[in-house]
């Protein structure tokens, strides 16, 4: 993104009003940068923010590959999974992963994004990411940790 449009990025991500519980405090973590965030408000920025930010800012190319794989996030979030969409998804991510190979320098890709591609045998294998996602289990290790008043004997 060029420098003179990231202030506006930034401007739109701290103006923005979620639900409650949505992405919590969001707009604390945007002062001048985008902090540190915890994964979920990172899930939620990814998936449903960005596409609202970005669509005045940045050049074409770019644009579209960020929007089309926000798009393949909010279709492996879904709380239904059609099985019959699988290879078309599988072909999705593929070529948006080709745009961004094109439109991205190469030290952007490693590992995890190459991720995304087994995110979707995951999904044909598993079913729909909610039965698996973890952050219930870290909400309920919250109150948990909460009752402790002892760390050395929980």
């Amino acid at each position: 993104m060029p420098k003179e449009e990231h202030p506006f990025f930034l401007d739109t991500l701290a103006k923005l009003n979620v639900p409650i519980g949505c992405a919590p405090r969001i707009k604390k973590h945007v002062k001048g940068k985008l902090k540190v965030m915890k994964s979920h408000n990172y899930h939620i920025l990814f998936q449903k923010i960005l596409l609202v930010c970005m669509r005045h800012i940045m050049i074409q190319e770019p644009k579209v590959a960020i929007l089309r794989i926000c798009k393949i996030f909010q279709l492996i979030c879904t709380k239904v999974y059609d099985p019959s969409t699988y290879h078309v998804l599988k072909v999705r991510i593929i070529t948006t992963l080709c745009l961004l190979e094109k439109v991205f320098p190469p030290s952007l890709f490693d590992l995890m994004t190459h991720l995304v591609i087994h995110l979707i045998d995951e999904l044909d294998i598993c079913g729909p990411v909610h039965f698996h996602w973890m952050y219930i289990i870290k909400r309920a290790m919250k109150d948990l940790k909460g009752y402790v008043q002892n760390m050395c004997k929980p």
